[in-house]
């Protein structure tokens, strides 16, 4: 079997100092000779692979970033929202009420309220169901 002229792999045995640690040793095997060059290109791909999920990694991270920073402006203002809703909402509220949301709708504050003794009724109901 001759070596394909594809293969950069002398074929000799030789040893080569290359520091005081380490030599390199030239060997004649055709089979290994084949099988590193079909790996050869297959450790690029996997490196070029592992460069672009870098990059991926770090074009994520900075939209986390991004993320985070337009949460913090969001709790800033909803900080601001919850006194005025409070006291806006005082008096029109019933016993086991709450806010949930406020939003514009069509230039108008709607407020959306929540009963919590209904809520518990209904967990209530759903746990005791689950049970039968």
């Amino acid at each position: 079997m001759e070596n394909p002229k594809k293969l950069k792999v002398r074929l000799t045995d030789s040893v080569k100092v290359k520091d005081d640690n380490m030599r390199e040793v030239t060997l004649t095997n055709q089979k290994l000779a084949k099988l590193l060059e079909e790996r050869s290109p297959l450790v690029q791909a996997g490196r070029d692979l592992q460069d672009e999920m870098e990059a991926m990694k770090k074009t994520f991270q900075e939209k986390i970033d991004a993320q985070s920073k337009v949460a913090e402006k969001i709790n800033k203002i909803k900080d601001k929202i919850v006194p005025i809703l409070h006291k806006e909402m005082q008096g029109k509220l019933a016993e086991f009420e709450d806010t949930r949301e406020a939003e514009i709708r069509d230039g108008v504050i709607i407020v959306t309220v929540g009963d919590h003794l209904e809520d518990f009724k209904k967990r209530f109901h759903e746990q005791k169901n689950k049970k039968k």
